[in-house]
Formats: structure tokens, sequence, C-alpha cells
């Protein structure tokens, strides 16, 4: 597997076949809590996933053995978010995305930069 280094996410031009790393690969425990589309035009969203905070992650439910021998497909198919908007998604002419994210733990200062 390529190294994942800030130069290599740089480069990438599209998306990838596969998560670069790993559930287990978490070491500062961001936990994911709102993904919005929106056209920022009319201010409608298009679209809204929200995770209650107190639900604990896939991390703490499962622990590093269980996820490590947890098949890929499987701990890719606990981060991904499905939708469909349409051919008319095409005729927006500013959409809006937001990423909420939580780390509980010490985040390095290095990816606090990003």
């Amino acid at each position: 597997m390529q190294q994942v280094t800030t130069e290599y996410v740089r480069s990438l031009n599209g998306i990838t076949q596969d998560f670069l790393c790993p559930v287990n690969a978490n070491i500062y425990n961001i936990q994911f809590l709102k993904f919005r589309i929106r056209d920022m035009d009319s201010g409608q969203t298009l679209f809204e996933v929200e995770r209650d905070q107190d639900e604990e992650p896939i991390g703490k439910i499962i622990n590093q053995t269980q996820q490590e021998n947890l098949p890929p497909e499987y701990q890719d198919e606990a981060r991904r978010i499905k939708y469909h908007f349409g051919p008319q998604f095409f005729e927006l002419k500013t959409v809006g995305a937001q990423l909420i994210l939580l780390s509980r733990e010490s985040a390095s200062q290095e990816f606090h930069n990003y």
C-alpha cells in the first residue's frame, strides 16, 4: 500500500478506490458528526446526515483486534455515505459542503494545520 503523506494526498486528482487507511489507524479518535450538502444560492439543503455525539464510535464498540480482523469492505461500509442527487444537481451554480468532526483525544498540531 502507498504510504499516505501530505504530498501524496495533495497529488491525488480524483477519487481513490478505497479509503487511504484502515479504521484502526484513527489514533486521534476523530469522529464524524455531520455532513451536509446544500445549494448556496437558494440555501436549500440537498442532503444531510448527522450522528449523535453521545453514540459510541465504531472504534469504541469493537476492540482493536476485532477491527483488524474485519474485512476491509466492512470497515469501508461503516465509514461510507451514499446519496444520489439526480441530473438536476449539475444545474446548480454553487454547491457547499459542510463536514463536522470531533476529536476527544489530543490531535497533533500537524492535523490542525489542514
